[in-house]
């Protein structure tokens, strides 16, 4: 099984040494560097009774990338509302004097 490239594998949480953790076929897979949500092709670097090791070989689904993207979503329209705001603001400032 060492050195097979496996699709589809979804990680599920993150344990012990900030592996995260997926599975196939009954046994479970420890994959270096991922997140839960990420969705990989891995490569099997080695086995043990009940569990493989693994590194990534392609991100299908990377949840880092995701996030990011929501994040930046989340700052702009924050600005939006901010500049909408200052903007209120001033009119109200012009209104009163």
């Amino acid at each position: 099984m060492i050195n097979k490239m496996l699709s589809h594998i979804k990680v599920e949480k993150i344990v012990n040494k900030g592996y995260g953790l997926g599975f196939y076929d009954g046994k479970t897979i420890f994959v270096n560097n991922a997140i839960p949500g990420d969705v990989v092709t891995i490569q099997i670097m080695y086995s043990k009774k009940r569990n493989y090791f693994a590194k990534i070989i392609e991100f299908e689904k990377n949840q880092v990338k995701e996030l990011t993207n929501i994040a930046k979503l989340t700052v702009n329209v924050a600005d939006v509302i901010g500049s909408m705001l200052v903007m209120k603001i001033k009119l109200n400032l012009k209104r009163n004097y």
